[in-house]
């Protein structure tokens, strides 16, 4: 499949549809499944399996031979794509659940994460990447030493690439083992070894033509993820499935004393674990 033409983005896009539908029916026959009595660690190993046997099964068919599709997706990615792929970045585990968690522990020091993650992906997508897309450059320390014209400033960059992976990418490794190892009760270990297998033929394969496919899905599952809870959530509690407009409603009723909505919550956590284990 070819995202540099037309006919390419249709079939990518209705991959990603059947894809879509695919987590809604599963979600549904979770449910009625739930609703029979099917055991609570059976559900969340269909979900997480689902989830990641998809991740797998994407980098292993999107995989490639040529050079320019391995480290740059053949440059034919479209805009629409690669913001989906940045968006499951910025909603990583990594990303968000770090930020989330950082909060409780330092609500100053979160906040200036909060705007350092914002304004960085801003700038990159201003200042960085479309000069970094025209100049034909592979990597962004090909980029760097094509812009200033030094060759010293490519080490410089790979240095400074690599302090900046090392410190998120093992964050987002055990977010990822430790959300396994809550929900499917396995050990450590065992969790850690389904990460890295799923990274493997995520990314192996096919490079970043497959990062970017896996992408795609990825920021799929997270926005449904998020906004079909609470969307029933909004639908139960005030009749508009539309929590946008209700979230105002929810606060007026905590600023009353009402603390209903905190401790509905709170009874609701998950239907899939004892969430205690991520702390």
């Amino acid at each position: 499949m070819s995202l540099a033409t037309a006919a390419g983005r249709r079939a990518l896009g209705k991959a990603y549809g059947l894809f879509a539908g695919a987590l809604a029916f599963l979600v549904v026959v979770v449910a009625v499944a739930a609703q029979l009595g099917l055991d609570e660690a059976v559900i969340a190993f269909l979900v997480i399996a689902f989830t990641l046997v998809t991740y797998a099964v994407i980098g292993v068919v999107t995989r490639t031979l040529s050079l320019t599709d391995f480290y740059v997706a053949g440059r034919g990615v479209s805009e629409g794509f690669n913001g989906m792929a940045t968006a499951a970045a910025f909603l990583s585990g990594g990303g968000l659940a770090a930020i989330a968690g950082a909060y409780f522990a330092d609500a100053t020091a979160a906040l200036a994460v909060t705007v350092g993650w914002t304004v960085g992906f801003v700038l990159l997508a201003v200042l960085i990447a479309p000069y970094y897309r025209k100049s034909g450059a592979v990597t962004l320390p090909d980029f760097l030493a094509v812009r200033y014209g030094n060759p010293l400033i490519r080490p410089v960059a790979v240095v400074v690439l690599l302090v900046a992976t090392f410190a998120l990418l093992p964050a987002a490794i055990a977010v990822g083992a430790t959300i396994i190892g809550v929900f499917l009760h396995v050990r450590p270990e065992v969790a850690l070894a389904v990460v890295f297998v799923t990274l493997l033929f995520s990314s192996l394969f096919g490079g970043m033509r497959s990062v970017t496919f896996v992408s795609g899905a990825q920021v799929i599952l997270i926005l449904l993820g998020a906004l079909v809870p609470v969307a029933l959530l909004s639908a139960q509690d005030f009749g508009l499935p539309l929590p946008q407009i209700t979230y105002g409603f929810a606060l007026d009723g905590i600023a009353g004393g009402d603390d209903e909505p905190i401790r509905f919550l709170a009874g609701r956590w998950s239907p899939l674990g004892d969430p205690s284990g991520i702390n």
